[in-house]
């Protein structure tokens, strides 16, 4: 009796833990789901093309993330996508405005004359900066792409891989003495792809290189270096000055609490993002949004 009784009370508690972690789960979604609304990228039937060609943009069969012509990275082919779409639209439309230059293929361009702006944090081995390049080209707007990184070749990366198999990230891949450097790789891409003269590399703590812009510079800035709360925030507040009135701030990873149950490293540094997004947004006003389809990828426009 005295075991059917204590069993009862044991199975009692646990069920209240459980209901209310549920309830503290729900409360958590319905506060995120005040804060944010979702984005469609293909709602403008003008673009809707352009999407799909993002779509088929990347190998979706890659072994981790995507991969575009033969350079791989951590983004869903969902977020290869929207980069693609962005840089294209928010492009071409500056240029029907008259605020970007377009290649007419006559002449010398020069991108450093009403060019067209990319700066991105975190750009390991170049797939969105070379996304975004695609982009640009498409809409006839070759401008300026800044990518600023560590490209560290430290062992203090692991491998993100869980089934067993090598991935882009394992040390035997990256930081083995006889394999290229991080940096090497990123810029032999651009050497072979003919991009140095648009894609400039800026190593270095983005925290002190991202002062190098002057404010109001860029039309869209996409940020995925680290994930932390602080350095997130502080990348937030730097891109914000030096993105244009009418420009975009993206950002990787925004996850919402129900994603967030991984190891406690990585739920550490997943929750940072959204914790940042959210308090630089209250402090100043804005609505963010989360764009369909992309690996929580945020969206903040910047109102002209």
């Amino acid at each position: 009796m005295r075991k059917s009784v204590a069993l009862t009370i044991t199975l009692f508690l646990l069920f209240g833990i459980f209901a209310e972690s549920v309830y503290q789960f729900v409360d958590t979604l319905d506060e995120d789901k005040k804060d944010f609304s979702f984005f469609k990228l293909n709602k403008d039937p003008k673009y809707a093309h352009v999407y799909e060609m993002g779509l088929s943009l990347c190998d979706k069969d890659a072994p981790f993330g995507s991969e575009y012509r033969g350079i791989q990275g951590a983004l869903t082919f969902g977020c290869c996508a929207a980069l693609f779409y962005l840089s294209t639209v928010l492009s071409h439309r500056e240029i029907l405005e008259g605020r970007v230059t377009q290649f007419t293929g006559e002449g010398q361009y020069d991108p450093y004359e009403k060019g067209f702006v990319y700066i991105e944090t975190g750009s390991f081995l170049g797939l969105s900066s070379h996304v975004v390049a695609a982009g640009l080209k498409y809409a006839a707007s070759p401008g300026l792409i800044y990518c600023h990184d560590l490209w560290d070749d430290g062992t203090n990366v692991t491998s993100l891989g869980d089934d067993g198999q090598s991935s882009i990230w394992d040390s035997d891949l990256l930081y083995d003495k006889g394999a290229p450097s991080r940096f090497a790789r990123f810029y032999s891409n651009v050497i072979r792809e003919q991009l140095q003269h648009f894609i400039i590399p800026i190593q270095g703590n983005s925290l002190v290189t991202l002062r190098i812009h002057p404010s109001e510079s860029a039309h869209l800035i996409f940020v995925d270096g680290s994930h932390t709360f602080e350095n997130v925030y502080q990348d937030l507040v730097e891109s914000w000055r030096i993105l244009k009135p009418g420009g975009i701030l993206l950002g990787h990873d925004c996850l919402p609490a129900s994603q967030e149950l991984m190891t406690m490293e990585e739920a550490d540094q997943k929750r940072g993002v959204r914790k940042a997004v959210k308090k630089f947004c209250s402090e100043r006003g804005l609505k963010w949004q989360i764009v369909d389809f992309t690996m929580y990828m945020f969206r903040i426009e910047k109102i002209r």
